[in-house]
Formats: structure tokens, sequence, C-alpha cells
């Protein structure tokens, strides 16, 4: 694809939010990760402490399906869209019109494809009810999908962040609403995937103002724009998928294992480790919310080299963090998880510590990803990823009967640790930075200044104390 007419880097098209600094957008869509950090926590333990980790156990498994069926059913809308919009290769307008329309069809593919699924595998003791309203979530999913992708190409970082935390506290209110104001007992945990729905839609609402203010809101086509959009996008989400597949794939085999005659795990099994595995990626919400700011400037920059510079330093700073967060969570899981939880969650601690590892290291590697795929490398990243996913099916399919839980959580480590090690050998060929500048930690590094360095060079690099970027 061939960019539109050059900008200055500091310039935002017309109709654009002025930009602010690179490290006040960070922050800015830090708050409202850790906010939904928060909320997420906060639902969690009500549901295990007032319906029981079976039922929990139960909820994560069947919500585990519209999650993957969306990543594979959008398209890659949500990555593309951005990147369209962000380089101008179509008019705003145009590319959000097919957008939508592609949306109704990738939702059609989506429900029956979860439809299908639950139908012939299904989760033990579920009523089939619960698996309709998660097929029903698809569609305005996939929606507020697209609407964060449309947020991240006219770098609207704002309403990006509130869509998260407004989902989160409108779930709250329906779970507090189910159990504290209507006395539903565990037989009516499905009022949580309802609050999943309801939230949806709450969150489209909420976004309508920003989408009007960049395109007007109706159905487009254009036989060529749309074949564009589904070829590139995806290809461009292809290894984002992988990741996002790499993540999600062990609770999908879990549930699998539950259908067996003697099956190697229960359901409180899972509730714990979804509880430990929630836990532990606690020390992925930072490249997480840098990626997602990375992603939204790459795909506006005109100067590729200067955020593979910026993104290297992340990385630095990221994984030193990390670290210390990651030796205190292994320290006190085993008293913070029954603190928190109740005494009953008892398999949570031991997951936890053995994904940790791996979780520190991948850190990296999520950060790669985003730039690799706004810089338009996405084979990059899966030359990297795919064969880390088959492995991770393979092992979890070995060690998951032999360990449990404490399986999954070793091929998740295993293949963690892999996809690190490959991305960022990929990163260094593709950017050609040595991978003792991506991974050794200067101490400029940590010399932050938030605002914006040489405005009036033309230029205007976003400022995360470019020295370190050059030493």
């Amino acid at each position: 694809m061939s960019g539109g007419p050059s900008l200055p880097d500091d310039t935002p098209p017309k109709g654009r939010p002025k930009r602010k600094s690179f490290l006040f957008d960070v922050i800015r869509v830090s708050m409202g990760a850790f906010a939904h950090i928060g909320l997420t926590m906060l639902i969690n333990v009500i549901m295990i402490r007032v319906w029981g980790r079976e039922v929990k156990g139960e909820l994560v498994v069947i919500m585990n399906i519209p999650t993957i069926v969306c990543l594979f059913s959008e398209f890659g809308l949500k990555k593309i869209i951005p990147y369209m919009i962000g380089q101008q290769i179509e008019p705003t307008q145009r590319v959000i019109g097919i957008a939508l329309s592609l949306w109704l069809a990738s939702s059609v593919l989506g429900v029956s494809t979860a439809l299908i699924y639950f139908g012939l595998v299904g989760v033990p003791g579920v009523p089939f009810f619960w698996c309709l309203l998660a097929s029903a979530l698809i569609m305005p999913r996939l929606l507020v999908n697209l609407l964060r992708g449309i947020a991240l190409g006219v770098e609207e970082l704002g309403y990006f962040n509130q869509l998260r935390y407004v989902r989160d506290l409108t779930v709250l209110m329906v779970v507090l609403g189910a159990m504290f104001v209507l006395n539903l007992g565990a037989e009516y945990a499905w009022t949580y995937i309802l609050g999943m729905l309801i939230s949806a839609i709450v969150v489209i609402a909420w976004a309508i103002p920003m989408l009007r203010r960049h395109a007007k809101i109706r159905l487009a086509w254009s036989n060529r724009i749309a074949r564009d959009i589904v070829v590139q996008g995806v290809v461009f989400s292809l290894g984002s998928m992988l990741m996002m597949l790499n993540y999600r794939v062990d609770i999908l085999i879990l549930g699998v294992f539950l259908n067996a005659p003697n099956p190697p795990i229960t359901k409180e099994a899972i509730s714990d480790y979804s509880v430990g595995v929630a836990f532990a990626n606690i020390l992925w919400q930072m490249p997480i919310v840098i990626g997602h700011v990375l992603f939204s400037r790459s795909v506006n920059t005109k100067d590729p080299i200067g955020m593979a510079r910026k993104t290297a330093r992340l990385i630095r700073i990221g994984t030193a963090l990390a670290i210390p967060g990651a030796v205190a969570l292994f320290i006190f899981a085993p008293w913070l998880f029954p603190l928190i939880y109740g005494e009953e969650v008892t398999l949570a601690a031991a997951p936890m510590r053995i994904l940790l590892p791996g979780i520190v290291l991948f850190y990296a590697a999520r950060l790669i990803e985003s730039d690799l795929t706004a810089k338009g490398r996405p084979w990059a990243v899966v030359s990297v990823m795919l064969p880390v996913v088959a492995a991770n099916v393979v092992l979890n399919i070995v060690f998951i009967p032999m360990w449990g839980v404490n399986g999954a959580a070793f091929t998740s480590t295993l293949t963690y640790t892999g996809g690190a090690i490959g991305m960022v050998v990929i990163y260094s060929r593709v950017t050609g930075l040595s991978m003792r500048e991506i991974l050794t930690p200067r101490k400029a590094d940590f010399a932050l200044k938030i605002g914006r360095k040489g405005a009036g060079r033309g230029k205007g690099h976003d400022n995360i104390d470019a020295s370190a970027e050059n030493d």
C-alpha cells in the first residue's frame, strides 16, 4: 500500500485532535488499563466469593470462545483500519463506511462459528442458553473492536481509553444488581454474560460522538477497497492474531479436556488457573498500553527508524521494571490469593509462579509486534509466532493430562520464551538495531522528560529523552 500525502510528524491531519507527547499518551492509556485491571479483579472476586469457583470456571471456558472467534472473524479490521486511516490510503469516510459493511458480514460468520462450536463441544453441565448469550455477544464485540481501531487511526486515544473502563463499569453494575438487588444465585450466573452484552451496547453508544467527528455513520461499498481491506487486514493482523491465540489456546484446550471421560482438570481448577494468569498478566499491562500508543504513532509516523529506537528503549525500561514486580508476585502469591479471593482458591499460586519467567521475557515481543505491524511487516511476526502457537497446542495436549493446570502454565512459559527470543532476533534484522541495543538497559533510559523536544525543528519528535535513543 502506498502512503498518502506527506505530513510533518507533529502535524495531525485536519480534524484530528492535537497530538500530545508520547509519554503523556502512555500515562493516559495506562490509567485506563489499570482501571480495567482493578474493575476486572473486583468483578472476579465478587463472582468467586458469591457464586463459587465452579461457576467461575464455567464462565472462563464459555467466554473464551467469543474472544477467539472474534479474533479470527473480524477480517483484521482492528489492525488494518487504523493503518489505512493513519496513512490516508483512502478517504476516511469511505474506509469507515466499507469497514462497517464488512463488520456485518464478519458478525454473521462469527456468530455461526460460535454456535457450531458450542453445539459440537459445549461445556459439561452448562445450559445451552448461556452459550447462546455468549454467541450473541460476538456481533457488538466486533463493532467495539472496530471502533477502538478507528480511535487509534484518528489518534483519539482519550476515547480509546474510555471504551475499556466504560465496559467494565457496566458489567460491574449488572453483576452487583443481579447478586445484591435481585438476590440471584449461582444458577443465574448467566447475568454476567448478559452484562457483557449490555456493556458492549453501552460502549458503542459512547463511541458514536467520536465516530461522527470523523465520518458520517453509513454503510458503503467498493469491491476493490473491500478486497484490499480483507486481504491486507488478514495479512496485517495475522501476527497479532497468533500472539493472542498463543495466550488463549490453553483455556480452549482445558475446556476441551473437561469433556474427557476422566478429565485431568476440574472447573474449579480452571477458575483458579484463570485467577493466577490474570495476576501474572498485570506485568503485561504496560507493554500492552505502550503497544497501543506505539501502533497509533507508528501508523502515522514518517520516521520509522526513530520509532524503532523508541521501541527498543521502551523494551529496555519495561523489562527492567517488570523483573522486581515478578519477584514480588512470586514471593507473596501463596498469601495473596486466599486473602483476596477466599481460602478455597488454592491452585492459583503455582501456575502463576510458573508463568512469571515467560511473561517477563515476552514483554519485548508484545512491543515488537506492535511496531512491526505498524511498519507493514506482519510476516516477520508470523514467521516467529506460527511455529510457537503450533508448539503451544502440542505441548498443552501432552502436559495437561500429566500435570493439569500446571502443565498449561509450563507450556505457556516455554512458548513465551521461544517467542520472545525469536521476536528479538527478527526485530534486530528488520530494524538494523543490535540485540544489545534492544535488550541491554542504559542509565540514560530512565531519564524521562515529559513534553516535546525541538518544537522549531520541523520534525517535532515526542520526547522520551532522545539522548538515550541516540547514544
